[in-house]
């Protein structure tokens, strides 16, 4: 019996800082006198998994192996950028952008998304002959509105480990691995940003008979409750092979799969 428990934390930041400016000798540059533009990124990824994994070995030929989990990732996005334009002179490139007579607006914009998963898998092996896997997880997107933001996805897999067989001893000198398997399983796709929620535009704005300058703010896109997660579902047949004492290794591979929603 083997009884053991992790708790893996990770961290991914990214940050991008874009500095550019556009001098009066060349075309555009000397349509706007000048342009300069700041832009900064900031995209940070944080993980947390706990599992737990159980083995035991029984009637000396049986081994069983049991893993649960569960799973937290957020993805948090930041970003901003300035310009101006109608520079007297090019020698301030991007360091200044107050000595521009123009300057053009401001743009911000965040994001943080949230997957949260609890998963489990069970394996079984007799003699290193028979192999069973099966796997199941359910998976919840913030992505999704709250009707569709949870998904579960089963999977499970068999394997012939023909070469352990008695019979196959002859010609094991020859062919050392001779290996059938046969999976069927599902899994879910959430990249759809966040267009299952209503989103709204800012941007200047001007009143009929009325010069000062305003901010207007529109619908810029419909909500869709109803979108939900993409699941793809597949079929797999395979043959790993391995000849003359693993000079020559290869696999064959039929499968099918088809995606959904």
């Amino acid at each position: 019996k083997d009884l053991t428990i992790k708790l893996k934390a990770g961290m991914d930041r990214g940050y991008t800082k874009r500095q550019s400016y556009i001098p009066t000798t060349t075309l555009h540059g000397a349509l706007e006198h000048g342009r300069a533009f700041i832009s900064n990124a900031d995209k940070n990824d944080y993980l947390l998994e706990a599992t737990a994994n159980y083995t035991k070995t029984f009637l000396e030929d049986h081994r069983l192996e049991v893993l649960a989990g569960v799973s937290e990732q957020q993805f948090i996005n930041k970003f901003n950028s300035s310009g101006a334009t109608g520079f007297i002179t090019d020698a301030f490139l991007w360091n200044n952008l107050g000595a521009g007579s123009i300057q053009l607006p401001t743009n911000s914009a965040g994001s943080k998304n949230l997957i949260a998963s609890y998963f489990g898998r069970l394996n079984y092996n007799y003699k290193g002959r028979y192999l069973l896997t099966a796997t199941v997880r359910t998976d919840g997107a913030s992505v999704f509105a709250t009707n569709n933001k949870w998904g579960t996805f089963p999977s499970a897999a068999i394997a012939w480990n023909v070469a352990e067989e008695p019979f196959f001893e002859s010609v094991k000198s020859v062919v050392s691995q001779f290996k059938l398997r046969l999976s069927y399983g599902q899994t879910g796709n959430a990249t759809i940003n966040s267009n299952a929620f209503a989103a709204y535009g800012a941007y200047p704005a001007w009143l009929s008979g009325n010069d000062s300058r305003l901010i207007g703010v529109s619908l810029s896109r419909l909500e869709n409750p109803d979108l939900k997660w993409e699941t793809t579902t597949g079929a797999n047949l395979g043959l790993d092979f391995s000849l003359f004492n693993g000079k020559v290794d290869g696999s064959v591979e039929v499968y099918n799969n088809e995606i959904s929603d």
